[in-house]
């Protein structure tokens, strides 16, 4: 933790404990995690936990990954019972989290270049929704541009990349891109692909788009 105003939070204060979970539902979206706190907790929270205490504090945060953003809680366990609350990151600790999240979930799948983004949309396909239930559709919402599920309104892709007005109005596919050994959104219409990667990729028949 760092001695500045904040008590920034740094990456050797927390450790993920268990294994993450997916969740693609209406009211409960993004990628679940657990964290040890090895950090003063008293000093970052404000309490007032006695040394040799039995309290001790749960932390954990549902990872936004199209959003790139954590909402996190802390529960403070005594005797008495667990009070939950709030806790909001600065910009700086929120990257961090960002980068925790995406070194589990390659450490969970095993494979270096898997991304939270990827894995997130994937669960979506696999455990929530039937081929028959997809009409993805490309639009713009305020400043950003997201692929959007007509069918239910689950938010596959969003970017705040310019370069991507031209696809507004057009119907994606998901597919499998065996080039780049990933997943993507494929607009048949146009030729073109956005590729699911580290650095998602917007890919044309003659030049290469960074986002």
């Amino acid at each position: 933790m760092k001695n500045d105003f904040l008590n920034t939070l740094e990456a050797n204060d927390l450790r993920i404990r268990e294994d993450l979970e997916i969740y693609c539902e209406k009211d409960k979206q993004g990628i679940l995690a657990f964290f040890e706190c090895w950090f003063d907790v008293n000093k970052k929270f404000g309490l007032n936990i006695p040394e040799g205490s039995n309290a001790f504090i749960d932390m954990y945060g549902m990872y936004k990954p199209l959003d790139e953003r954590i909402e996190l809680t802390y529960l403070v366990n005594t005797e008495d019972g667990c009070v939950e609350r709030p806790y909001i990151p600065t910009d700086e600790e929120n990257r961090m989290f960002s980068e925790l999240m995406e070194q589990a979930i390659k450490a969970e799948y095993n494979n270096p270049k898997a991304n939270c983004k990827e894995y997130y949309v994937n669960a979506y396909f696999e455990f929530y929704v039937a081929d028959q239930d997809m009409k993805l559709i490309f639009e713009k919402n305020g400043d950003e541009f997201q692929i959007r599920n007509e069918n239910d309104d689950f938010i596959l892709f969003k970017s705040k990349d310019a370069a991507m007005e031209k696809y507004v109005g057009y119907r994606p596919e998901y597919n499998y891109f065996s080039e780049r050994d990933c997943d993507g959104f494929e607009f048949k219409e146009l030729g073109e692909k956005i590729y699911f990667t580290d650095e998602v990729q917007a890919e044309t028949e003659d030049e290469e788009i960074e986002m």
